[in-house]
């Protein structure tokens, strides 16, 4: 089971844009982050990739990030930048089964 987090923004056509997290509680999970912009086209791509794959994968902490949080690690230049565990796995969106391949060696 998977709960979903939003914080504190609007979601439209059932895709919370920025700042979702998708986690088990009180669990270790293995931790997928993709670095969006508002202004990036190819970023809506991102949020429906992360919206569909989501729910297979509840043991990991997967969330959607705004390059504007100052926050942002070093190694994200571009939009979309996938990183699981702190390594940069994907720029720009992979197909949903290269992600699923990664995700699957993550476990």
């Amino acid at each position: 089971m998977y709960s979903v987090l939003r914080h504190g923004l609007s979601c439209r056509a059932n895709i919370c844009p920025i700042q979702t997290t998708w986690m088990t509680e009180g669990k270790s999970m293995t931790k997928l982050e993709i670095y969006v912009s508002e202004t990036c086209w190819a970023c809506e791509e991102a949020k429906r990739i992360v919206a569909d794959l989501a729910p297979q994968y509840p043991d990991f902490s997967i969330e959607l990030r705004d390059v504007s949080d100052k926050r942002k690690p070093s190694n994200v230049f571009a939009t979309p930048t996938y990183i699981l565990n702190g390594r940069t796995i994907f720029l720009g969106n992979p197909t949903r089964e290269e992600l699923k391949n990664k995700l699957e060696a993550a476990r």
